[in-house]
This record gives structure tokens, C-alpha cells and sequence, in this order.
């Protein structure tokens, strides 16, 4: 007779103590979960609810703009219809400027905030507003006068022939027009000889030209009789009812057609701040209708001027680029301005503009649409890239959004909070998402969907703005007395409900094994509410198998007795503060054969 030994059944305990978050696919192990919402890790290693916020400024109209310095300063709509248009506050001051309503890039340069594409400026220290842009038109009829000037406003005296004066004093003006352009010399005594003067500057004259402008200023000058005038220039000095400008002149000028002068600011796609210089970027038509691709450069200190070319170290800069497809985001990173195209990063190295230099690196870049998603945390830059969120410390960018799966994240914007990255993106179904990601461990959470309009860090914390109204996310119990007396009251808005499932929970070896129980540690709060559902089966939906309500705090161990199951996941849902301590399986393994299909 044959007889055939079986392996005796064998029991293993296994216990779960750390969580990691959310994992969304068939990788998640026991510790993982494959769907979440509105929980967290702030009681790491623990699993706990979470997703509140707290309102602290309810305001009418949509935000199109925010950014946080010495306070939250944020671009709000105003009005509707033809009548439209949206106002700049500074914290709870309204500033009285008024732009146009669309998106805004908000950036912080000193002092001042500058606002694009309105090319526009608050003061934070004086209150001073206004255009970064200046211009000024004469009338025409009204003469312009033109003369060989000094910098110090007083007119030269000399003759203008195109010979030379005979017995000239040392020191004499001679106004050579034997050529052209006229040249201005002076007489040498000790040498005998006439000399060139080297710069030589033409005072234009006109009743109130000089009050738009100041000195230093790069303009653009159209419409002079003067041709060579019809060009950049900087002024050299100014009154309110003059400017000096380098050019010549063989003698007095008189116009009396329309001359036109302009500061202008480029057209740029996205603007940031380095080394106390504004720096953009563009590819499309620039201000006279060229197509360009571009980068640029304000003068040192001075966001009004773009167009300052006098060979110094405080000059404007202006380069062209090679790589094709339009810009998708700007950022200054550890010193360094980056330039990002989808697939490719133009980094800016240098300190002034004879020695900057730019490279390109082709890598994957920031995804078109995602230009608000650029968030610095612990000096690493993070980015939404077609690939998903990207991790890029100065060498070369990592994917750290593997644990969401396939999902592409459109239209991704990210702000911080402490060390919490938070992105609001669009899903594969165009649904808008909040995803939270702490950056030390490596755990992602998701938050109720929730479509904001602009987001910003200040104070450590992160501030986005919903349906008109701020709130702030991630706040420390310590702080809310800090966000009272700025904000004056303050409301608590938490998640309404939480929800979380497990991974496969059914042991994955080649054994005949399966789960015979599930003990829970969980901490439910006073007026919380906690329901325990399982799923033996794929092609089953979740059961539910008992809730859960205390009148007070209370540490509970919840037995889960699922039968003999070969598939197994739970979902724990609820409403209110709940910490989930441990997930205990225990394991009953089996013989290798099976006898069939399990």
C-alpha cells in the first residue's frame, strides 16, 4: 500500500506597523494602498485622516494670481461683463491697481512685486504702482529742438564748416560736416593738431519730454529728423522738459513732426528673479511683430529697463536660442536661471552680461501647461513632466510619481508646505486631483478632488485659493494662534469624509496559503465614525462588516474573520480623526499542490 504524507498546516502572523501611502498598482504590498482619500501620514509610521484645511479669507471673485512675501499678495476679479477687470491687494490692503482679467505671473524683485503679462508693479515699502513701460509722443506743430549738448545741460560753442578755422585758440569747438556723419573736434595747442571729442551728447528739447522718463533709462527714439537718433539709446541726463541722449548734431535742429519715445518691456512667456535681475524668456512674436526665441535679461537692480546696451556690467541682455518648440517654464534654482522647453533645459551661468553663458541639456523637461508646477523643497526642484513628477537636484531629473500609476498629470500645479509637496493636477479623465507627497519618505496621499485657482507658500505653509476664498492646508496646531492675528477669524474646514483599501493582502507565494483573520489596531475619535468592509474576490464589490462610532476617544482591535480566501482587501471608511495603528494578518499555509485551479 502507498501512503502519501502531507505537509501539516502551518500558521504565520504577520503585522503591518509602517504604512506607505498610496501605490496604484499591482505592486502595492500589505503596507500600501491602492486607493486613498483624505488620509495621511502626519502620524507616521501610522496611517491617520486627514485633508482638512482652514479658511481664513473669504473674498468675491476668481484669484488669478498669488504669491506669498511679507504677506499673501493676490490678483482677484472684480466686475463683470464689459466692466470686467481684476485688482491687485497687498495682504488686506487694496492697492488700487487694476489689470486685466487673466492668468498673472507674480514676482518678488526687492521690494517690489511685478506683475506680467500687465508689465506692471507694486511697491511694497512705499506703495508706489504703476507700468514698468513708459511713453511719450510729442504734437505734432509743436517745435522739438535739437543741440550739441554737455551732461551737464549747458550747449557747446563752435563753428561748423567743413574746413578748418584758421588761428584757433587752444581749446576751440570746430563742427567738422566735411563728412558724414559731422564730427566734433577740438583744437590741441600743444600738438597743433584738431582731435575728435569722444562723446558727444544731443539735448532734445520739448515741454514735458523728460517727466516719463529717468536717467539710465533705455528707450527706443522713432520719428526723429535726426536718423541716427532712430534707435536704442540710454539717456544720459534729463529735465522735466528735456533728455540727453550720445548722438551729433552739425548744428541746431528744429522739428516739428510727431517724435515718439518708449521704455518697453519684451514680450515674455514665463519671468523670474536672479541676482537682482529679472530674467524671461520668449518664442512667438516679440513687441514689433518678429517671430523670436529669446531669452532676456533687465538691467541689474532695475525691472523697468530692457534695453540698456552701453557695454558695463549693469547692461541688459539679450540672447537668441537654437532649440526648437515653445517654452513651458522659468525658475531660478540654486543660483542659476533654468529655462525649460518640454524636452530640453537652457541653464544661465555667469554675473554679468560678458560673461553669461547658456547651455542646453536635452532632458525631460516641464510638460506644456505645467509652468506653475516648478516648487522647490529641501534644495531639490520638483516638476510636472510628461513622465510624470520629477525630482531634479542639478544633475539629471527622476520620475517620483511611479506609485500613481499610469495617470498623466495635466495641467499640474504645486506649492509647499514644510516638506509636503501638493499638486493639483487634471487625471486621465480630466477630473481635477490634489496629490500630497512628502519628500522625505516617499509617500503619496490624495485629498478630495478640489479645483483651485492659484496656490502659494508663505510662512512654511501652503495657501491656495478656492471659489474666491484662501485657505490654508497643513497648519500646525501651535500656528493658528499666529493665523488669527494676521487673519483676524479663521474657520476650520476638515474633510467631510476619508476613505482608504488596501492592497492584495493574500499571501503571494506558491504555497496553498490563505488569510484566516484580520486584527486591526485603530484609534477612533470622539463623534468620528469608522466602517470596516472586505473583498474576498475580485468579482466581488466590498461588504460591509461593522461600524464603528465611540462617544469618546477609544483605542479599538477589530477581529476581522474572512473564511478561507485566496483574495483579500479591505476598505476602511469614515468621517472624523482616525489613526490606524497596525494591520495584522494571519496566514495559514498549506501543501504546494492545490489540487486544481485555486
Amino acid at each position: 500500500m502507498n501512503i502519501i504524507s502531507l505537509n501539516s498546516a502551518m500558521s504565520e502572523k504577520d503585522t503591518v506597523l509602517n504604512f506607505g501611502g498610496l501605490c496604484m498598482s499591482e505592486a502595492a504590498g500589505p503596507g500600501e494602498i491602492t486607493f486613498d482619500e483624505n488620509m495621511s501620514d502626519r502620524y507616521y509610521p501610522f496611517l491617520a485622516s486627514g485633508g482638512g484645511s482652514i479658511l481664513v479669507r473669504e473674498t468675491p471673485g476668481r484669484c488669478r494670481g498669488l504669491l506669498g512675501k511679507d504677506a499673501v499678495a493676490r490678483v482677484s476679479d472684480v466686475g463683470e461683463g464689459d466692466g470686467a477687470a481684476s485688482k491687485f491687494f497687498w495682504g488686506e490692503r487694496d492697492t488700487g491697481l487694476v489689470l486685466t482679467p487673466d492668468e498673472k505671473q507674480l514676482v518678488s524683485m526687492g521690494t517690489k512685486i511685478v506683475i506680467f503679462p500687465d508689465k506692471m508693479y507694486y511697491d511694497t515699502y512705499s506703495g508706489e504702482s504703476g507700468s514698468l513701460e513708459s511713453y511719450f509722443t510729442t504734437v505734432e506743430g509743436v517745435n522739438v529742438r535739437y543741440t550739441l549738448s554737455r551732461l551737464d545741460a549747458s550747449d557747446y560753442e563752435y563753428d561748423s564748416s567743413p574746413t578748418a578755422p584758421e588761428s584757433p585758440s587752444d581749446g576751440a569747438l570746430w563742427c567738422d560736416t566735411s563728412g558724414s556723419p559731422a564730427v566734433l573736434k577740438v583744437y590741441s595747442e600743444s600738438s597743433g593738431t584738431w582731435v575728435a571729442v569722444e562723446s558727444v551728447y544731443v539735448k532734445i528739447s520739448y515741454p514735458g519730454i523728460g517727466k516719463a522718463f529717468s536717467e539710465g533709462d533705455g528707450i527706443e527714439i522713432s520719428g526723429s529728423i535726426l536718423e541716427e537718433l532712430n534707435n536704442v539709446t540710454v539717456i544720459m541726463a534729463k529735465d522735466d522738459d528735456f533728455i540727453i541722449v550720445t548722438g551729433m548734431t552739425d548744428g541746431e535742429k528744429i522739428q516739428s513732426t510727431p517724435l515718439s519715445l518708449s521704455r518697453r518691456v519684451p514680450e515674455m512667456d514665463f519671468v523670474t528673479e536672479c541676482d537682482n535681475r529679472l530674467w524671461g524668456c520668449r518664442w512667438g512674436l516679440d513687441n514689433s511683430g518678429n517671430f523670436v526665441n529669446e531669452i532676456y535679461a533687465s538691467k541689474l537692480g532695475d525691472p523697468f529697463n530692457w534695453q540698456c546696451y552701453e557695454g558695463i556690467s549693469t547692461d541688459s541682455y539679450r540672447a537668441s536660442l537654437g532649440s526648437d518648440g515653445p517654452f513651458t517654464g522659468a525658475v531660478t534654482y540654486l543660483g542659476y536661471v533654468l529655462f525649460f522647453k518640454e524636452n530640453m533645459l537652457h541653464k544661465v551661468f555667469g554675473t554679468k552680461p560678458a560673461n553669461f553663458q547658456i547651455t542646453s541639456l536635452v532632458i525631460r523637461g516641464v510638460m506644456k501647461g505645467c509652468h506653475r508646477s516648478l516648487c522647490i523643497i529641501d534644495e531639490v526642484l520638483y516638476y510636472a513632466g510628461q513622465a510624470g513628477i520629477h525630482a531634479y537636484d542639478g544633475s539629471l531629473p527622476v520620475c517620483v510619481s511611479e506609485k500613481l500609476g499610469e495617470a498623466v498629470l495635466k495641467n499640474a500645479m504645486c506649492a509647499c508646505g514644510g516638506f509636503y509637496l501638493y499638486v493639483f493636477a487634471d487625471d486621465n479623465e480630466g477630473a481635477r486631483q490634489l496629490y500630497v507627497y512628502n519628500t522625505r519618505r516617499g509617500i503619496w496621499h490624495r485629498y478630495s478632488p478640489r479645483n483651485a485657482e492659484a496656490v502659494c507658500t508663505y510662512g512654511g505653509n501652503f495657501y491656495y485659493v478656492l471659489d474666491g476664498a484662501l485657505y490654508v492646508m497643513g497648519a500646525r496646531d501651535a500656528e493658528r494662534e499666529a493665523l488669527r492675528e494676521y487673519f483676524g477669524e479663521i474657520r476650520e474646514s476638515p474633510a467631510s469624509e476619508w476613505c482608504f483599501e488596501t492592497g492584495e493582502l493574500a499571501p503571494r507565494d506558491g504555497y496553498h496559503s490563505y488569510i484566516s483573520k484580520i486584527q486591526l489596531r485603530v484609534k477612533v475619535g470622539r463623534g468620528a465614525a469608522l466602517r470596516v468592509q472586505i473583498k474576498c474576490s475580485e468579482d466581488e464589490p466590498f461588504k460591509s462588516i461593522g461600524v464603528i462610532e465611540p462617544t469618546s476617544d477609544r483605542l479599538f482591535t477589530i477581529p476581522v474573520i474572512t473564511g478561507r480566501c485566496h483574495s483579500l482587501k479591505i476598505r476602511l471608511s469614515g468621517k472624523g480623526d482616525v489613526t490606524v495603528y497596525s494591520l495584522t494578518r494571519f496566514i495559514e499555509r498549506a501543501s504546494e499542490y492545490t489540487g486544481g485551479l485555486i
